[in-house]
């Protein structure tokens, strides 16, 4: 029978590969390190740490048996060493740190060596492979119940248990897997040295505490942390066996980064508000409610400080803040202007961790811009109401970053702050009520505009056609983003009254007249003028066939007039009449009468010799009509005419319309005398009232409007007019009619630009062209009077009156 087969034979597993033990015998300061490795197969790398922290690498050496001597550059007495086993990149072992020391004794092998100290001395090693195997599992149980030599000593490592360590670190955490929930010390040593740590208490210690197995410690004193460093850290349980946990220094994580730099980070990010121009203020989200934030704008580092702005006294800035709340309110020194790069970056408490957020600047979000009321002629004031706007990082605090111009008639006028100097335009109060105060006052028909802006110079994109009064060119409640300002609903002024295209003037002043071949008498003047605009005429705003507003103008209007005045009335005069003498008790008396023109009047005579009587009789008409003369008389006139001025092209002062003016005029006068003549003189007529009439041209100077609901003012005017005057008669020889020639009549007002003050002029020539019934010698003679005073137009007389409280 065949023999019968044996099994198989089961294949025995091959044992795990022990891992390379590598050691340090000596490390001297005259440069040469000995040790010995487990490993021959692979090659040796020695690390040498100075002082500071500095790590340097010396260059890989092969080793032909297990013992190795190495000569490195000059060591110095406290340097660390540390030898690595190596394959290629790869890390297979490496020996406990070793402190240079001027001698070592060989005879003690370091503890983390402890497992093969069976091993032959490393001065004469035995081949390996007849290392007794059983040998390093006894040697190592009776280490165990060794205490280590220092607490710097490896022994007991937990494999399990890795330490995140980074250059720069001044704090371990960690935690053991060699037991659960223990509590106890912590002891951590650098390159072989034991370094304080700072405990619960805040104080300096050699210890620090285990608790749940975890453990947080932070150095005391001393350098931080160095790439290269080798760092252990002992754990000792209240209750069972010292362990260990080692580590090498890697690189640094913190953000090395200039401070205006951008740093990208998809895993966090940082959430600000849009940034408007004018603005001083920033809000945002951070990733973490700790560290600290700065803000660069155009890539150069500003000051900053908590905000929001103090409602009194001056911020705080410094260059960066820290912060304790993820919601950030940061307050810049200077407001930001427009497409302004703006660069918000935060950095973590660590520094191993930094975001940056950019924001550029938009345009001011400005809000509806109301005025109080609609203004009136004759206001000074406006009340401008728009939104609360960001505060002025500035002083003053209740001023903010945006201001306020206003528009008359599309020209932006001057305004007067608070200590009377002039400027062009007023900051936005805090509360966003505003008062605005003008230099000049408005006028009736004035179009008012008041427009929000950043800072104090005007932006360079208004549209002025959108400053004119008409209802097509409304402007949007709200502008859009991409304008710079905004703007209230333009308003024409109204009259006091609301007389519409009347217009009401006052004059006053005092009137002199030539009389006797001299300008010695003087008189009052009182006028009241009423003028009716029935046609109207001035600048307008029409629309092409595409809706775009151009400006236009009405050249013709139609005007009526009434004047009422209280002056004196040049009138023509003779001598009077010779005296008749009645000898009564040795004395004479003389007498003389006025004609019926006037009220008489009596004269007194001085007697000689005695008391005499006297008798009065009727004064005979002028003896001869070239000896007549002009005198002033008191008088009341009523004047009423109409005009047709045709308007010759304009020009524009202090935001107004002004025209010339010219075109025929008519009128027609009633005057009443009320005094005697003031000379000893008699009437040449015998007239009670006069009358007079004249056709000519008047040349004017009127400020228009651009409502044609205002009339234009008129604010001077000189009036050439021929016709007849019956205070120019005079009584012809046969005593049958009196003589009435046509004349030629000139009368002017001349206002002082921007003042109430008037020159006023007005002559009544005699003209020798033969026209109509003129004839030379029955002219009386010429009269000149001349007027210095004031005129106002009657609204805005009442209107400053009314305001007196």
């Amino acid at each position: 029978m065949p023999a019968a087969s044996k099994p198989a034979a089961r294949k025995r597993a091959a044992a795990p590969k022990p891992a390379p033990a590598i050691w340090i015998n000596t490390a001297t300061p005259d440069g040469v390190v000995t040790g010995h490795t487990t490993d021959p197969n692979h090659m040796v790398r020695i690390t040498v740490s100075k002082e500071g922290g500095e790590v340097r690498t010396e260059p890989n050496w092969p080793l032909p048996s297990g013992d190795f001597t190495i000569p490195l550059l000059l060591l110095k007495s406290g340097w660390i060493v540390q030898a690595w086993v190596i394959s290629g990149n790869t890390d297979l072992a490496h020996s406990a740190a070793k402190a240079v020391a001027d001698s070592t004794s060989e005879d003690d092998p370091p503890p983390a060596m402890a497992a093969i100290s069976s091993m032959p001395a490393p001065s004469s090693p035995a081949p390996a492979a007849k290392t007794p195997q059983a040998q390093p599992a006894a040697m190592a149980n009776k280490q165990k119940a060794k205490a280590p030599a220092s607490v710097c000593d490896d022994g007991n490592p937990d494999t399990d248990a890795k330490l995140a360590l980074a250059a720069g670190d001044s704090e371990i955490q960690g935690r053991t897997y060699k037991f659960a929930s223990a509590s106890g010390t912590v002891s951590v040593c650098v390159n072989g040295q034991q370094r304080q740590i700072r405990d619960t208490k805040d104080e300096a210690s050699v210890a620090g505490s285990l608790k749940d197995s975890k453990f947080d410690v932070t150095f005391s004193s001393g350098p931080a942390l160095a790439q290269g460093n080798f760092v252990l850290v002992a754990l000792q349980p209240a209750h069972g066996e010292r362990t260990t946990i080692q580590g090498v220094v890697g690189p640094s994580k913190k953000i090395i980064a200039g401070v205006c730099d951008s740093t990208v980070n998809k895993d966090q990010q940082i959430y600000a508000e849009t940034i408007r121009a004018g603005t001083s203020e920033i809000t945002a989200m951070v990733p973490a409610s700790s560290g600290s934030v700065t803000v660069c704008v155009n890539d150069e580092q500003v000051d900053i400080a908590a905000g929001p702005a103090p409602s009194k006294g001056s911020p705080t800035y410094a260059n960066k803040l820290d912060i304790t709340t993820p919601k950030v309110e940061l307050l810049l020194k200077s407001a930001v202007s427009k497409d302004e790069l703006v660069r918000i970056a935060w950095l973590s408490k660590d520094q191993t961790q930094r975001v940056t957020k950019d924001v550029t600047v938009e345009g001011t979000k400005f809000s509806r811009v109301l005025l109080r009321s609609v203004p009136k002629e004759g206001d000074t004031k406006l009340i401008v109401d728009v939104d609360p706007p960001p505060a002025s990082s500035g002083t003053d605090s209740s001023k903010s970053a945006l201001s306020l111009s206003v528009f008359v008639n599309g020209d932006g006028v001057p305004l007067v702050n608070t200590k009377g100097s002039e400027i062009q335009s007023e900051a936005v109060d805090s509360s966003g009520e505003t008062g605005l105060t003008l230099k000049n006052p408005v006028d009736g028909g004035d179009c008012v505009v008041v427009l929000e802006h950043a800072g104090p110079i005007l932006p360079s994109d208004i549209d002025f056609n959108k400053l004119i009064c008409e209802a097509r060119n409304r402007p949007q409640t709200v502008p859009p983003p991409s304008q710079r300002y905004s703007q209230s609903y333009p308003f024409l002024a109204h009259s006091i009254f609301d007389w519409g295209r009347v217009r009401g003037y006052m004059a006053a002043g005092g009137l002199f007249s030539f009389d006797n071949n001299s300008f010695s008498d003087e008189s009052i003047f009182l006028g009241m003028n009423m003028t009716k605009n029935w046609v109207w005429g001035g600048p307008f705003w029409q629309y092409d066939e595409n809706g775009q507003p151009t400006r236009s103008y009405k050249r013709v209007m139609f005007e009526t007039f009434f004047d009422a005045r209280l002056t004196s009335l040049p009138v023509a005069a003779c001598t009077a009449s010779t005296p008749s003498t009645t000898p009564t008790g040795g004395g004479t008396t003389t007498s003389k009468t006025q004609s019926s023109g006037g009220s008489s009047g009596g004269g007194s005579g001085g007697s000689t010799g005695g008391s005499g009587s006297s008798a009065s009789s009727p004064a005979p008409p002028c003896p001869n009509t070239v000896a007549t003369f002009i005198t002033a008389r008191k008088s009341a006139t009523l004047t009423g005419g109409a005009s047709i001025p045709f308007l010759f092209p304009t020009w524009h002062y202090s935001a107004r319309p002004y025209a010339l003016s010219l075109g025929p005029v008519a009128k027609v006068g009633f005057e009443t005398p009320i005094s005697d003549i003031q000379s000893d003189a008699v009437s040449a007529n015998e007239h009670e009232f006069y009358t007079n009439f004249g056709l000519g041209t008047r040349l004017g100077l009127y400020r228009m409007s651009y409502s044609t609901d205002v009339a234009p003012e008129l604010e001077s005017y000189v009036d050439v007019v021929t016709g007849r005057f019956s205070n120019f008669d005079i009584s012809p020889p046969d005593g049958v009619r009196y003589a009435r020639p046509w004349r030629i009549g000139v009368e002017g007002f001349l206002k002082v630009p921007m003042t109430p003050f008037i020159l006023g002029f007005g002559a009544n020539i005699h003209q020798n062209f033969g026209l109509f019934n003129s004839k030379t010698v029955d002219n009386a003679k010429d009269s000149l009077q001349f007027l210095f005073g004031a005129k106002f137009d009657a609204g805005k007389l009442f209107s400053k009156i009314g305001s007196i409280k």
